[in-house]
């Protein structure tokens, strides 16, 4: 049999609930006991309001208006009343039959609505909800008093209508810790898709109690991280499969341009070749960071800088470095050295000099590139993070690449668990700041640097 829905659910409890509601309300009536006082018609009251009509002679008319009540109303005529309810019990006939002696007494009343306020209490002490009592008077007549009690208040003194209030909102507030309860899992579901990310698997919440619904959603969430899963593997495998054989083909062209017989036309196709070589290492490299495809192990930006600064300054370049040369991170040394190197680049290419700092803090290292050139604007830094978006809106590859420098800057950084900002210098040009995990290197050796082969534990 299959689980009732979220809304089966809901519409299930709700209407518990009003059952119980309703069950409370006859227990209220049939066994609390209500305050109508002035609709109960004991044998001794009949007997005084057959006394008076007998007594009242031509005033009868007042006397029987006067004698009305909330509940109760009188009416004489010369023809006895048959009405179609059944007649009260024998014994409790026989109590208004004495009192009412010798006048002939015949009472009925309806026993759907009191049959269990009727087993619990005596006779005596409070009739039924409708009753009809029917007396024939000394002159021939026959007066028939109806009795219909009215709710009031309750023995303890409470409005009916507001402890029926009372346990309806006592119902709403255990609907509403229902659905509190059917949502918990939503918001855990809302935590894992927000920690989605390409490459990466997020184990999903798999609550046991939970409505059909909400597990096809998280059925439907697993089946769409897989297919986006299989599908950035696949354009990864693409893209490295079109750089290969285009490396072949770029090779094979290559070759032939050396038989150019111009200098500068032979250099101006090399460098061509070059750049579209570059270009498809660089979507390879966004595809494999977004994918997750990079290694884990202790990596030293420092260092990396370093060795990335002695390399531009064997060709000529303007580059220093400063900072924290000992802090490390959990990444990818090809990662990291890629990441400085497109900084570098970059600050080159607009500044013609670069500066790269390195810089611990508490449970963090940030690796600043700044330069001091025009800088990016603001509403342009978060654009030129995404994938082929450059400053320069022209396409023309002598200012500038093909706007995946940045992006791949990024991707390598989060790949890395860091994250990737752009900001401004103090002489106003750009700051690229990436910061990722400290690794804590004191964990177990008294404090001493580990070797490089040796991972400890990222500080959370």
């Amino acid at each position: 049999m299959r689980a009732p829905g979220l809304v089966g659910r809901v519409l299930l409890l709700f209407g518990l609930g009003l059952f119980a509601l309703w069950l409370l309300v006859a227990a209220a009536l049939y066994r609390s006991g209500l305050r109508t006082d002035e609709a109960a018609l004991t044998p001794q009251r009949l007997n005084a309001i057959v006394l008076a009509v007998e007594a009242s002679g031509e005033g009868e008319s007042a006397v029987m208006v006067g004698l009305s009540a909330p509940g109760l109303r009188l009416q004489l005529g010369p023809e006895r009343l048959e009405p179609e309810m059944d007649s009260l019990p024998d014994e409790v006939l026989a109590q208004y039959s004495t009192v009412l002696a010798p006048r002939a007494v015949s009472a009925h009343w309806n026993p759907a609505l009191r049959i269990g306020r009727l087993i619990k209490r005596p006779y005596d002490e409070e009739l039924p909800h409708r009753a009809l009592f029917v007396v024939q008077l000394t002159d021939g007549r026959y007066l028939s008093v109806t009795r219909a009690a009215l709710p009031g208040l309750t023995r303890a003194g409470l409005p009916f209508g507001l402890v029926a209030g009372f346990l309806s909102s006592l119902i709403a507030l255990l609907l509403l810790l229902f659905l509190l309860r059917e949502a918990r899992p939503l918001a855990a579901l809302a935590r894992a898709a927000d920690r989605m990310e390409p490459g990466r698997i997020v184990e999903l919440p798999r609550p046991r109690r939970a409505s059909p619904e909400l597990h096809a959603l998280i059925g439907a969430f697993e089946r769409l991280q897989a297919r986006l899963h299989s599908a950035l593997e696949a354009r990864t495998t693409v893209i490295s499969g079109v750089s290969h054989d285009v490396r072949t083909f770029a090779t094979r062209l290559r070759l032939r341009v050396q038989h150019l017989p111009d200098p500068q036309e032979r250099a101006r196709a090399e460098a061509e070749i070059a750049d579209m070589i570059r270009l498809l290492d660089d979507a390879l490299l966004l595809g494999r960071a977004e994918s997750g495809v990079i290694e884990e192990q202790l990596v030293r930006p420092g260092q990396v800088a370093l060795a990335e600064a002695e390399a531009r300054l064997g060709e000529g370049a303007d580059v220093s470095v400063s900072g924290n040369m000992a802090s490390a991170i959990l990444g990818d040394p090809l990662a990291m050295r890629r990441l400085l190197a497109n900084g570098v680049e970059n600050a080159l290419k607009y500044a013609g000099q670069a500066r790269i700092s390195v810089e611990s803090m508490g449970d963090t290292v940030r690796v600043a590139i700044e330069d001091d050139g025009p800088g990016i604007p603001p509403e342009l830094r978060d654009r030129l993070l995404e994938p082929f978006t450059r400053g320069e809106p022209s396409r023309n590859r002598a200012t500038g690449g093909a706007g995946l420098g940045l992006a791949i800057m990024r991707s390598l950084a989060e790949a890395q668990g860091g994250q990737l900002a752009i900001e401004s210098s103090a002489s106003g040009g750009a700051r690229i700041v990436a910061t990722f995990p400290a690794l804590d290197l004191s964990v177990g050796n008294g404090g001493e640097d580990e070797p490089s082969g040796l991972v400890r534990s990222r500080v959370s």
